[in-house]
């Protein structure tokens, strides 16, 4: 069953045939039969009432740079099917993967009783905007489930300096949310300990400003910039909250279309919690405000025509551009767009969501390139291209 390592059963998959990437592409349903070798392995250790972990480079779902696909959607699908069977799911104590170089957890849609956490780990590599990190992962021997882990990292070097190694942190200790479902639970973390965190991470408080320090292993990044403060005006914080929901939509394990719908559904939430706010105001103040009136009444129309986005018009973009621009460019591009679908009416936005709705590739590729240092600053002050300045 597996092989053995330290006492833990580990069933190590290769992924990277599954990737959206891969040339040329598979169109097996299952290549080399590794779904029913998964399938047979985790029932053998169901039956004997043992655990395992699975581990693997390529993690199933998006990555939450540009929000693209990792895995072809028809192998995200057989992988859930497996992972999520009640009786099979409750074997899996962790699955372990890496190849994003950032620091996150993943959740299941629909995780069984039991079933251990998703872990995504930062690498040793650099090359993606983060600092060289590994984890020392602790587990229980007699169950194998997991029982947390600590990070190590380094800062780069200059010149001929050598990397000088250092503790980053604990993750028990660092999220009280996760250090009392753990215990709570019985000593394992639980994918249903992870959901919980997700929930407070959401907040944008402590947990979430932690989070995002080591989301790329103490290198800036755009989650920081969505950590809430007081300082925040309305619109800011409104900002932040919108994108903090779209990272953990992003970080559900499921194809474009699954989190195209999950983020669309993030903004018509919005749209209608301002609609109701704006509703009530103009209750209270309507007789003394009718030019205000007027011109939040034009708003509320805008937002219901936004209302009927379901995003779904993206995920064929997304697939049409990683499909013909290089990677960088169709991570960049993909960004570009997804800005301009939530951002304020700009003339940036509506020229790239112009240019999406035409394939005019040459455009896009202008304008994520001039819109590169722009976006860059907008994420930074919590305000999109073309906003005004509060």
């Amino acid at each position: 069953m597996g092989a053995v390592v330290g006492g833990l059963v580990l069933l190590n998959l290769a992924t990277v045939m599954y990737s959206v990437l891969l040339i040329p592409a598979q169109t097996e349903p299952d290549p080399f039969g590794q779904f029913a070798w998964l399938r047979q392995q985790l029932g053998e250790a169901a039956a004997l009432n043992k655990t395992v972990w699975i581990v693997g480079h390529i993690p199933p779902g998006l990555e939450t740079y540009g929000y693209t696909e990792l895995w072809q959607p028809m192998y995200v699908k057989s992988y859930l099917d497996i992972v999520q069977d009640p009786i099979l799911g409750k074997a899996i104590a962790a699955q372990l993967f890496g190849h994003n170089h950032k620091d996150e957890f993943r959740l299941l849609p629909a995780a069984p009783d039991g079933a251990g956490p998703v872990l995504v780990s930062s690498s040793i590599s650099p090359v993606y905007d983060n600092n060289p990190s590994f984890k020392l992962v602790e587990y229980c021997p007699s169950t194998g489930k997991l029982l947390g882990f600590k990070v190590f990292y380094t800062e780069l070097p200059r010149g001929d300096k050598k990397p000088e190694w250092r503790f980053g942190y604990d993750l028990l200790e660092s999220y009280n949310t996760l250090q009392g479902s753990v215990a709570a639970g019985g000593g394992g973390l639980r994918q249903l300990d992870v959901e919980a965190f997700a929930r407070t991470l959401s907040l944008g408080l402590d947990d979430w400003a932690t989070y995002a320090k080591w989301y790329a292993t103490d290198i800036r990044n755009a989650l920081m910039d969505y950590t809430a403060v007081p300082e925040d005006t309305e619109e800011e914080a409104n900002y932040k909250l919108i994108r903090r929901r779209q990272y953990l939509c992003g970080i559900i394990i499921s194809d474009q279309e699954a989190f195209e719908s999950c983020a669309a559904g993030v903004f018509r939430q919005w749209i209608a919690e301002e609609q109701q706010q704006r509703q009530q105001l103009q209750q209270l103040q309507q007789s003394k405000h009718q030019l205000k009136h007027h011109l939040e009444q034009q708003l509320v129309q805008q937002n219901q025509q936004l209302l009927t986005a379901d995003g779904s018009d993206l995920v064929g973009f997304v697939r049409w551009v990683r499909g013909s621009a290089r990677e960088d460019e169709a991570f960049k591009i993909s960004r570009l767009v997804h800005w301009a679908k939530l951002a304020a009416p700009s003339p940036v936005a509506e020229e790239a969501l112009k240019a999406a709705a035409s394939r005019d590739l040459p455009s896009l590729r202008r304008l994520a390139v001039a819109s590169a240092g722009p976006l860059r600053s907008a994420d930074a002050s919590g305000r999109d291209l073309g906003r005004p300045a509060a």
